[in-house]
């Protein structure tokens, strides 16, 4: 209870929580005061990965099976926001759909040779 100083891992950030409430405070690597009464959950705002299966149909109405991996990180000042309304599960909430939704999209607008052969 009595416990005034938290640590905040490398590479991770610190969000505040004061009896459930999420604080616009942000705590940065290493010691760090707090409240007796106030949370702290870390964020990791590293590179990270995040690999997605994408399936889709062609211009031509062929199946398309697409693995897409894509590298992101969290902004450092925005962890307490992103936690507030998003949550811990951001890749299956945000990255996920939205990945899906892009492929499924640029995928329809191009036939099946096409995608082989102009694959950038």
């Amino acid at each position: 209870m009595f416990k005034p100083f938290y640590c905040v891992s490398s590479g991770h950030k610190g969000v505040v929580t004061t009896f459930g409430s999420v604080s616009d405070r942000v705590l940065d690597e290493g010691i760090n005061f707090i409240y007796p009464i106030q949370n702290v959950t870390q964020i990791d705002v590293r590179i990270q990965k995040s690999e997605t299966s994408a399936p889709s149909a062609s211009k031509d109405l062929q199946k398309v099976s697409s693995v897409i991996v894509l590298n992101y990180h969290l902004a450092k000042d925005s962890v307490n926001k992103i936690y507030k309304n998003i949550g811990m599960d951001l890749e299956d909430r945000i990255i996920d759909p939205a990945v899906q939704e892009i492929v499924k999209g640029t995928t329809a607008k191009y036939t099946a040779e096409e995608l082989i052969t102009k694959r950038e």
